[in-house]
């Protein structure tokens, strides 16, 4: 029998139906869209700005941020990251950017255990120009291309698994993210 939730906090709560960043972006454009297309017409960033208020929308669904700790916690190798419920948490750009880290992770480690072999070599042989740094330094450039490679043919996968295939076109950031002005400028010291 499908499910026919009985009033709207019921649907709200039901994750099988709609998810949480899905929930929140249809709040904030009924709160946003014009009165006449059916909104409320109500421009809470100008709220923000003048200081009547302080934030309207809740950013953190605590209930789904637990399950992703705990799932996230339950996996110890990059490879096994569960990055659907990423996704489904922090939206679609987020979370593809979440599987390159992974991806990029997972390929780098064994790269490093190579390199960390090679260099004790050189440590107890006492001379830099061996045979196993110069295969090294012709393997780097080969393992760089497939790590690219590789990663174009996941990025397609998953963007076709999760329906990205022109997301910039439709994509909007998070509700409520106003980015400090710490973050638009850099320093170095």
């Amino acid at each position: 029998e499908k499910y026919r939730p009985t009033d709207m906090a019921d649907l709200v709560s039901h994750e099988e139906i709609i998810s949480t960043i899905t929930r929140l972006k249809l709040i904030n454009m009924i709160i946003e869209m014009p009165v006449e297309k059916a909104g409320c017409g109500i421009d809470m960033g100008k709220y923000e700005v003048d200081g009547e208020i302080i934030r309207y929308f809740p950013l953190h669904h605590p209930e789904m941020g637990k399950k992703l700790e705990k799932a996230w916690c339950a996996h110890q190798f990059p490879s096994s990251q569960p990055t659907d419920l990423f996704r489904e948490y922090f939206g679609a750009k987020v979370g593809l950017f979440y599987v390159y880290l992974c991806h990029h992770t997972t390929w780098t480690a064994p790269l490093a255990l190579v390199g960390l072999a090679i260099s004790v070599q050189v440590l107890v042989d006492g001379r830099l120009s061996t045979l196993a740094n110069e295969l090294f330094a012709l393997a780097v450039p080969a393992w760089a291309i497939c790590l690219n490679e590789f990663w174009k043919r996941a990025e397609r996968h998953k963007a076709t698994e999760w329906g990205m295939t022109q997301f910039e076109d439709e994509e909007v950031d998070r509700p409520g993210f106003k980015p400090s002005p710490e973050m638009n400028t850099f320093t170095f010291s």
